[in-house]
């Protein structure tokens, strides 16, 4: 047990030491189970052991400040570090404002160069995807964005833990004090797994700083691939929004903004956590293109309101709700207005010859009742409901080539007259409650309920 201060620098030496000896020996190097070991982890572990007081951590941390100054290995100190509970606390406390000296950036940058992904998984890797679609002249195509970001998320779950100890504490240091020396070490990566790797070990703040910095496309979309896969595996990167909004915001800036809106809002319940901040950047960016880009990456499907699954629907209207919040009117009536021509369009998937068995949604609804409520009079939206049930009564009267169709004919109009429903309900509440769940069911004769099973 430590009992002074000079105990406590003499440990600390003789761990350094040995991990400077051990470091000469090219057989196996266990420094994890030396340090674990040594008196000095116990001090750091103040979080399992009561025993160990704010003070001696303290004094532990004025010795690793003192002997920082002159010993001369910065390899063994770091190795000590990093296997210490909340390393770069320590880095924190021990460089605090200064710059650390140059010896110890370089062993930091050489740790990242010469980091490589183990054999084993580099076979996992071979085996589930062919080497050449992570190629990164695949970065630069729009379509293969899908593509890489399905196997890129097959390692999510072993990051950051994979990378070893000296590495994170690298990255770390270099993020934190020298990041456009950690730049240039990622741009001269073009492996696309290995930079993928390292960026999880890079707080988001520091990615989104790297992204500004980046001249280089293929170093822009992997930092912009680990962070949004970020938010589906760490809930704590989304309790501040500020850096998700201005990561939007980089990427409409860098000339992105389409390409992320493809991957990521393609399918918005894939990345539930975004939502809001993409709705407020929107707002924030204040751009009718970006608008465009937004509404028309979302692919619209058919959602039967008889059956409870997961869709976009909601994520859709998280995303604009935060956007009616922060936004203008002018640029909120582009919105809906874009919307609704987007929804009329598609009619529920007429033109590709979709069958509907049920009254169905669509990841629009939202926006288009927005559009009823906001871009078109009472009378207008009066005039629309009574158009749809004009095209409904007339169902008879319409040749359809099937049965089938006859009843697609049916639930089409049925699902179309849900929105502005929605809009009046809305509208007799102030327009302050819009209720996804509700569902308005239409008075129609006993025989058409039996002729469309509804």
């Amino acid at each position: 047990m430590i009992n002074n201060w000079s105990q406590l620098h003499n440990s600390i030496i003789n761990t350094l030491n040995i991990i400077d000896s051990m470091s000469h020996n090219t057989g196996h190097r266990d420094y994890q189970e030396i340090i674990e070991n040594s008196e000095i982890y116990y001090l750091f572990d103040y979080q399992n052991n009561e025993a160990v007081s704010h003070n001696n951590n303290q004094y532990a941390i004025d010795a690793f400040k003192e002997i920082f100054e002159y010993y001369g290995n910065c390899s063994s100190l770091l190795i000590l570090i990093s296997h210490l509970k909340n390393p770069e606390y320590i880095i924190s406390q021990i460089i605090n404002s200064n710059q650390p000296c140059a010896h110890f950036i370089n062993y930091a940058r050489s740790c990242i160069i010469n980091y490589y992904i183990p054999s084993k998984l580099i076979d996992r890797c071979s085996e589930r995807f062919p080497i050449r679609d992570l190629d990164i002249s695949r970065l630069m195509v729009t379509d293969s964005s899908e593509m890489i970001g399905h196997h890129l998320c097959f390692f999510n779950n072993l990051l950051p833990d994979i990378i070893p100890n000296e590495v994170r504490v690298s990255l770390y240091i270099l993020s934190e004090y020298e990041l456009e020396v950690l730049l240039n070490v990622l741009t001269k990566s073009i492996n696309i797994i290995k930079t993928y790797f390292l960026s999880s070990c890079i707080s988001i703040e520091n990615k989104i700083k790297l992204l500004k910095l980046s001249s280089s496309d293929h170093l822009s979309k992997i930092l912009t691939f680990s962070i949004i896969h970020d938010t589906n595996i760490n809930a704590n990167i989304i309790s501040d929004d500020v850096f998700l909004v201005e990561l939007f915001q980089t990427l409409y800036i860098k000339g992105d903004f389409n390409y992320w809106m493809n991957y990521v809002n393609s399918y918005p319940c894939r990345f539930p956590n975004i939502q809001v901040n993409l709705g407020k950047a929107l707002a924030i960016i204040n751009s009718p293109k970006a608008l465009d880009s937004y509404l028309n990456s979302i692919i619209l499907h058919n959602n039967s309101l008889d059956h409870s699954y997961t869709n976009s629907r909601e994520p859709v209207m998280h995303c604009l709700t935060s956007f009616k919040q922060h936004s203008t009117l002018a640029l909120q009536f582009s919105c809906w207005e874009k919307a609704f021509r987007i929804w009329s369009e598609w009619n529920f998937g007429y033109t590709q010859n979709d069958l509907l068995f049920s009254v169905s949604s669509s990841e629009l609804d939202y926006p288009v009742i927005q559009y009823f409520l906001n871009n078109v009079t009472d009378k207008e939206r009066e005039q629309f409901i009574t158009k749809t049930w004009d095209d409904l009564s007339s169902i008879d009267n319409t040749w359809h080539t099937s049965h089938s169709e006859l009843i697609s004919y049916y639930y089409r109009c049925a699902s179309i007259l849900q929105l502005p429903y929605h809009a009046n309900l809305a509208y007799e509440k102030n327009g302050s409650i819009v209720d996804l769940s509700l569902r308005f069911n239409l008075e129609i004769s006993k025989y058409n309920q039996m002729l469309f099973g509804a």
